[in-house]
Formats: structure tokens, C-alpha cells, sequence
């Protein structure tokens, strides 16, 4: 994951506080302190520098089996993958957003709790709001007739408004 082969590490030519970027450093001593501590880690997320010098987000976690810090468990789980599938998402609802934001319908997107989650720039002129003050708004934009119609559009088909 890192580049680095086990001689490497078992040399010392790969410390911890040199595979770790700079600004996580101040972190990884509040988590060793709280390891050393209460014997155990919640998983957190950090980025450890690969040999050639890039990035990679990783997911670590650990447990001492004694007090004594002489033994204990840990896991450390490669995030690339997951954080290149978080950013394609990020830009494809950006995308819907915009296109969405085109069409001259009203178009809002409610949760499962009836909770507002968007509305397009059509819709929010027509009531004088922005997104923030819509989504906080109290009133109730859709007809009675129209209640029981919103989950089965929104939301029950495909339990995000991005299919």
C-alpha cells in the first residue's frame, strides 16, 4: 500500500512519524496518548505518504491486548478506492443539480421523513427563498392531495435522489 517492503520497515527506514504527513502528526499523538490510555481506538481516518511521496487515505484502527502496550492488534485499510467513488458521486450530483436546476418545472426532493432536501432554482424563485431558508421553513409547499404521492416518487423507489 505504502511502497515500502518489509525490510524497509523492519530497518527503520520507514518510521511512523515519516510515513505521516506533517499536519496528522499532532493527531497521531493525541491517538497513540489515548491508546496508551484506554488500551483501544475508535477507526479514524488519516493519509500516509506512499514511498514516491503521493497520498493515501487509510482507516486505522487498534487495541492492546495488555496494559502494558507490549501487544495488542491494529488494522490499517487502503480508503483510495472508496474516496475515488465518493468524489465521482460528489461530481455527478453536482451535475444532476445543474441539470436539474434547467428544467422549467418545479422540482423539490424530500427524505424519507418528509425532510426538504432540494429544490430547484425554479421552485425556490416562484416562493422567494433561498435553499436554506426553504429546507427550515415551516410551511408546507405541497397540496394534501399530494402527501401520500411523495415517497413513492422520491424516495421509496430507490432510496436516494440520485437514481
Amino acid at each position: 500500500m505504502l511502497q515500502y517492503n518489509r525490510k524497509d520497515l523492519v530497518s527503520g527506514r520507514a518510521d511512523w512519524t515519516e510515513l505521516t504527513p506533517p499536519e496528522w502528526r499532532d493527531g497521531d499523538e493525541r491517538v497513540l496518548a489515548e491508546l496508551k490510555e484506554t488500551g483501544s481506538i475508535q477507526p479514524y481516518e488519516k493519509e500516509f505518504l506512499r514511498k514516491d511521496g503521493s497520498r493515501v487515505p487509510v482507516l486505522i484502527g487498534a487495541a492492546l491486548f495488555q496494559k502494558d502496550g507490549k501487544e495488542g492488534v491494529a488494522f490499517v485499510l487502503d480508503l483510495s478506492e472508496q474516496k475515488r467513488a465518493e468524489d465521482k458521486i460528489r461530481e455527478q450530483e453536482s451535475e444532476l443539480r445543474q441539470i436539474v436546476d434547467l428544467a422549467p418545472q418545479h422540482i423539490a426532493v424530500y427524505g424519507p421523513n418528509r425532510e426538504r432536501l432540494y429544490a430547484n432554482r425554479v421552485s425556490l424563485d416562484y416562493l422567494g427563498f433561498s435553499l436554506e431558508e426553504w429546507q427550515k421553513s415551516p410551511a408546507n409547499y405541497v397540496h394534501p392531495d399530494d402527501n401520500g404521492r411523495i415517497d413513492v416518487v422520491f424516495w421509496s423507489r430507490c432510496r436516494s435522489w440520485l437514481c
